[in-house]
């Protein structure tokens, strides 16, 4: 992410997936934190449609081919899952634009922007 219109950009893409609860955007360490309950590698793939940029799951670690799925970190009351994925974002402004977006989709409670290292974990329930 290297400007606020590219986060916000990514922010409301991630936002619109159902089960996002919160997006938090890191410009500093270039990640942006999705939490809810979704699958991360769809999430991951729709911000790499809508940027055209590389992104990558950092949590849960996406499966091996014919190894199991790893377990997702989840909240036994709310059904809270939390996803770390590795996002381009060149500046603070990107950071802060994609948290917005990621925000506003469903599902997402709380996401968090690391620009510095790339990292976005995000937050929330999602079943897609």
């Amino acid at each position: 992410l290297h400007c606020v219109g590219c986060a916000r950009k990514i922010e409301r893409s991630i936002l619109k997936i159902r089960g996002v609860e919160e997006v938090v955007m890191d410009m500093n360490a270039n990640q942006v934190t999705i939490k809810g309950v979704l699958d991360p590698q769809a999430v991951c793939n729709k911000i790499k449609k809508k940027t055209k940029r590389m992104a990558k799951v950092i949590s849960p670690l996406p499966a091996a081919e014919g190894e199991p799925l790893p377990p997702i970190i989840t909240s036994q009351v709310s059904g809270l899952i939390t996803v770390e994925l590795n996002v381009n974002m060149h500046c603070e402004a990107c950071a802060e634009q994609l948290k917005k977006k990621i925000l506003k989709m469903r599902g997402v409670q709380t996401t968090v922007t690391e620009h510095t290292t790339g990292k976005v974990i995000v937050t929330g329930t999602m079943d897609e």
